[in-house]
């Protein structure tokens, strides 16, 4: 399913006001494109009105990572 960008926004806005300034953005805009680098939407662009949650956050992993590869992973050099 690919709600519309519109009721997603509305939403956001009516239901999560501090929502944009928690993420350090000022508009629904700013929020879907931090959101896509982070890989957790999808959206057709600002030509079409579809937006959807990322597939591949439906994905098992098949690999696992102990605790101290994933500490390893995110602790800077």
């Amino acid at each position: 399913m690919k709600p519309e960008r519109l009721i997603i926004a509305t939403a956001l806005f009516r239901y999560r006001p501090d929502v944009y300034k928690r993420a350090g953005v000022s508009n629904f805009g700013g929020y879907i494109m931090q959101a896509e680098q982070a890989s957790l939407v999808e959206y057709g662009g600002w030509s079409d009105t579809w937006i959807r949650l990322h597939p591949n956050l439906f994905k098992e992993e098949t690999v696992v990572e102990s605790i101290e590869d994933k500490i390893r992973r995110f602790t800077p050099s």
